[in-house]
């Protein structure tokens, strides 16, 4: 298929049901090219997307989980999967594992705490973002997959593996240059790590949003018990580095690590759609009454 026609496939079926058809026998009546018939379709769309946007709904999407949480799970994502680009790095050169002063078992529970966090919280992300946006998904999911793509997506991790190497070579000088083919390697294993951790969670939970799916007052409080306590677990796993430090100088340098109120900080950020799904249920039928 070519790429004119899989576009103007891609955007009419952003039209409604009854559009489709009309617009695809009026393009096809008058016979238009692939690149005109795209620009006519995304006007069509502007216009009428413009009215969707006069209520707070698709904005409260675009500028509080598009912009802070997509940026924010973006950095967290990235860290996870650092921490383990950094241990592929050291046991490629060194065969051995990379001892950041932490215990096997504390390394193993910090990750695997992590990584549900951030399927958790990309989850969450995308299902309000999908239940906030409506008809603006198409804008705003749009905009949240970019900021996944320059971010933790492809251009994001050649970008942080290209670091992380350059990082390694500085402070532990390997026996042999990084090549172009490790840095793509690392960046391949991550790639599909930062997907299955953040974009998938967040596809998905836009999918269930746009299915018009509810989790229920009981779903929604035991989404809220298992998101409370991951920030509380991450939170108190931040501060295992300073102590693991501590222990090993025997006291005698104190690294300066954030405090819990800064580690609590951004997940407190990510955190808050949750907060929306909790108050959603009691607000809503108050306005009912109101216009009844």
């Amino acid at each position: 298929m070519k790429p004119g026609k899989w576009l103007i496939g891609k955007i009419t079926r952003t039209l409604e049901p009854e559009l489709h058809d009309a617009v695809a026998g009026d393009m096809a009546e008058l016979k238009m090219r692939d690149a005109r018939a795209v620009c006519e379709l995304l006007g069509l769309v502007l216009r009428r997307q413009v009215p969707l946007w006069k209520t707070w709904r698709p904005w409260l999407a675009l500028f509080g989980i598009v912009g802070p949480v997509g940026a924010v799970l973006s950095y967290i994502c990235v860290g996870v999967v650092g921490d383990l680009s950094r241990q592929a790095l050291v046991y490629w050169q060194y065969g051995v594992p990379y001892s950041s002063g932490l215990t096997e078992a504390q390394e193993i529970e910090t990750l695997v705490c992590l990584s549900l966090a951030v399927i958790c919280f990309s989850w969450v992300g995308g299902f309000v973002l999908g239940g906030l946006s409506g008809d603006t998904i198409y804008v705003n999911g749009t905009l949240f997959c970019l900021v996944w793509f320059g971010l933790c997506g492809p251009l994001g991790i050649l970008i942080y593996s290209a670091r992380l190497l350059l990082d390694a070579l500085y402070l532990v000088p390997l026996p042999h240059a990084v090549t172009w083919f490790e840095l793509v390697f690392f960046a391949g294993i991550n790639l599909p790590l930062v997907t299955l951790l953040f974009l998938l969670p967040s596809l998905i939970g836009m999918q269930w949003a746009r299915r018009r799916r509810r989790l229920g007052m009981k779903g929604t409080i035991l989404l809220a018990a298992t998101v409370a306590t991951l920030i509380i677990l991450l939170t108190w796993m931040g501060g295992w580095q300073q102590k693991a430090l501590e222990q090993w100088s025997e006291g005698k340098w104190i690294p300066a690590a954030p405090s819990w109120q800064q580690r609590l900080l951004p997940l407190l950020v990510v955190s808050w759609p949750v907060v929306y799904l909790l108050i959603a249920p009691i607000v809503q039928p108050r306005k009912g009454k109101r216009t009844t």
